[in-house]
């Protein structure tokens, strides 16, 4: 854990290592069960304090892997790089309940899958995009958004535009 002061704001960042889906390695298996053994504590302490509506708890990753595994061996074959995961936001300031974003289809071959047939999807969702909807609600201002997700300005306004459907912040 690393913790930073900040003038009005305290950040906790969080670094979750070793999740690779490959083979039968049983450490690989069990680092997500102990990561969300580890959220959960957080979460419990935001409740005991009564800050539950200061607190967002973002878990991102601009890394996936394909939905087909690379291989027939389950010992030894695993599922390869791939685009497209999903981001999980919790706390009191998140309208929750729903998935926000675009969650397109599952089936390899067809629509956004990136002719891999293996399920490596291109995301509706740009990592700059989620990232300005988390970064606003930590106090970064509007002007300071470019500057730190220079892509933004290739994709649809996550604020403004609708069709995005990435209003899952309240930010008052």
């Amino acid at each position: 854990f690393s913790g930073e002061e900040g003038r009005e704001l305290s950040r906790l960042s969080v670094e979750f290592a070793g999740i690779r889906p490959r083979g039968a390695k049983t450490e690989s298996r069990s680092a997500p069960a102990n990561q969300l053994k580890m959220i959960a504590k957080l979460i419990a302490g935001r409740d005991c304090l009564g800050v539950d509506d200061d607190v967002l708890v973002v878990s991102h990753s601009d890394f996936a892997r394909t939905l087909t595994p690379n291989g027939n061996d389950p010992g030894s074959s695993g599922s390869d790089h791939a685009w497209g995961g999903n981001s999980i936001v919790m706390g009191g300031p998140v309208k929750g309940g729903k998935i926000y974003g675009h969650y397109g289809s599952l089936e390899t071959a067809t629509g956004l899958d990136a002719g891999s047939s293996r399920g490596r999807w291109i995301p509706q969702t740009s990592v700059d995009q989620f990232g300005a909807v988390c970064s606003k609600w930590f106090g970064v201002q509007d002007a300071d958004l470019a500057a730190i997700f220079p892509n933004l300005d290739r994709f649809p306004d996550p604020f403004t535009d609708t069709s995005t459907n990435l209003d899952f912040v309240d930010f008052s």
